[in-house]
């Protein structure tokens, strides 16, 4: 069976291959919406798997805040990226990004079993 460390990186690896090669070889201007949002996902995918690998690597035995709080992290991180990418990034935006981001590490950490 696979290490969860050797899994974590297999899933980060391939999501960035997989961004790299659709910014590479994809005009997203004369294809469907969706193929605006697959890099999107990726990037979540590529950065959560990321954020577990360190965190595997450097905590002992991360419990259920580590990916609670690596959850809504990379969330945070990639909405700022995308309200930045389309200009609409302000003060008043960060600071609502940043209630939703308490707010939901405060629910998930009650919900997520």
């Amino acid at each position: 069976m696979m290490s969860s460390k050797l899994r974590l990186l297999l899933v980060f690896s391939i999501s960035v291959t997989v961004i790299i090669g659709l910014f590479l070889l994809v005009n997203p201007e004369d294809k469907p919406l969706i193929y605006v949002f697959i890099p999107v996902l990726l990037l979540w995918v590529a950065l959560f798997s990321f954020v577990r690998l360190l965190t595997e690597i450097f905590i002992d035995r991360p419990g259920k805040l580590h990916r609670v709080s690596a959850a809504s992290g990379v969330s945070f991180a990639v909405l700022l990226f995308l309200l930045s990418g389309i200009g609409q990034l302000t003060a008043v935006d960060f600071i609502l990004l940043l209630v939703l981001g308490v707010i939901s590490v405060f629910y998930f950490y009650r919900a997520w079993s």
